[in-house]
This record gives structure tokens, sequence and C-alpha cells, in this order.
């Protein structure tokens, strides 16, 4: 899913569309998108959280550092943070490029199994997630500007049940959705 990413930012790219063109003028080329995280994904955020399997399982198999520890090293991913959530409609009204809000879900995440009582989860860094924000507005101007070859371009999607699709705070505690 990450590679329909990777492929649009090439695209939008002023050093790099120039390869984007010589690959859809080939007679047969296609991209195909399953499951490109358009809008980003708020598995991103479960994962920064701590709140992912995949975390808690990574872990519980690092027997040097605890889950806030490996959640520090993590928050700094760009690739990670470059799959953040665009969305910032009423439903949603956090900001996951600002890291004031990390450090609002940080607070305010307790965990029965992790943690010890204590908040925990991962605070990037405010320069990360200025570069991960840029990257989608580069993405964004490329939408508006029209997506080039847009016929060579099919898009497979679906949800799991287990993909969470929103993060609210209600009564000062975190649900993922």
């Amino acid at each position: 899913s990450m590679g329909g990413l990777v492929v649009r930012m090439l695209m939008a790219s002023p050093k790099l569309s120039e390869v984007w063109e010589q690959i859809a003028k080939r007679p047969s080329s296609h991209l195909v998108m399953l499951g490109t995280p358009n809008q980003g994904s708020y598995a991103a955020v479960e994962s920064l959280i701590g709140k992912g399997q995949g975390m808690r399982y990574l872990a519980s198999l690092d027997f040097h550092h605890n889950l806030q520890q490996v959640l520090d090293v993590i928050g700094e991913f760009d690739g990670l943070l470059h799959l953040l959530p665009t969305d910032h409609s009423p439903e949603n009204a956090l900001d996951y490029f600002d890291p004031k809000t990390w450090e609002q879900l940080k607070n305010l995440n307790r965990d029965r199994w992790f943690g010890n009582g204590q908040g925990f989860g991962a605070v990037p860094s405010k320069a990360r997630l200025n570069a991960a924000k840029k990257a989608w507005e580069l993405l964004k101007q490329q939408e508006a500007s029209a997506i080039p070859h847009a016929d060579r371009i099919a898009y497979v999607f679906g949800v799991d049940t287990h993909t969470p699709l929103t993060l609210k705070i209600e009564d000062d505690k975190l649900v993922l959705e």
C-alpha cells in the first residue's frame, strides 16, 4: 500500500516526475494501487500511541527497551509519519502534524498492560512532523492540478474489521474506532 504513495511522490516531485512520464508512455504500463492510504492511515496513529499489535509484539520481544522507548524510536521514522491522517473534519479536530497533539495523546494514553499507569506514546519532533506535512501538501497540490496519466492508474481499496478509522478523545480517554 505504501508503494502507491511512493509512486505518487515520484509523480509530484519536480526532479523525478519525468520517470513517471517515461513509464506511462510505455504501451502496456499501468499502476495498480492496492489499498494505498491516499488520505493517511489511523493505523499509523495506532502504532505511534502503542496500541497497534505490531508495536506490542515488538516491545514484548525487546528485552532491553520498554514500549515507551520503542515508541520514542519509531516516532522519528519518516516513513511512518508520512502515513499520518490528513483528515481535519469536525469529527476529528486533532492535527497530527502538531507536536502538541502528540503531547496531549501521550498524557491521555493509559493501558493496563503497558505504561505502569503513566501516559505513554510517541512524541515526534516538530521537524519530522513538518517534513511529513510538506509531503502531504505536495500530494494535495498534485491532486488539485490533475494526476498525470490518470488513465493508467487503477485503485483497489477496502477496509478490514481491525483497521482503525478514527481516534477520538472521550471523557479524557483515547478511543480508536
